[in-house]
């Protein structure tokens, strides 16, 4: 199966797209243009679900999230914020602590990243913001 570039993603008009990648551990979750607060709960709800299936069939190595807010137009409320973070606490029992890098290239999620940093603190999620790739890989890696 040949990759999807982002000029097709764009095309297709999706608000947010997830791909895994096994041999990392690591689901990567793109955010488009403007997300409702509706796709982004129904996005992270997929998530969970699908992180705590991978965790079951291989609990010694869970995987890390990369939110990549790159190519985000909406700017998400603290109130979205918290919705999402119920989402994903309802969906993610059993799961262990999990690693969210959040690369924002935007100053308003940047700041918005830390926010959810400081709401997930205390939920078994550690999220860390970064403006760039690398940075944000490397966290992830353990690096």
């Amino acid at each position: 199966m040949a990759a999807t570039t982002h000029a097709e993603i764009d095309k297709r008009n999706l608000p947010t797209v997830t791909r895994y990648d096994h041999g990392a551990r690591l689901a990567i979750l793109e955010a488009h243009g403007e997300v409702s607060r509706e796709d982004a709960v129904s996005q992270f709800r997929a998530l969970c679900t699908e992180l705590a299936h991978l965790y079951r069939l291989h609990p010694e190595a869970p995987y890390g999230v990369l939110l990549d807010t790159s190519r985000a137009a909406t700017i998400p409320t603290p109130d979205d914020i918290l919705r999402v973070l119920d989402e994903i606490r309802s969906c993610g029992t059993g799961l262990p602590s999990i690693r969210w890098a959040m690369l924002a290239t935007e100053p308003v999620h940047y700041g918005m990243g830390r926010l959810f940093g400081s709401y997930a603190e205390g939920r078994g999620i550690e999220v860390r913001v970064f403006t760039t790739l690398e940075s944000a890989n490397a966290w992830l890696r353990g690096s």
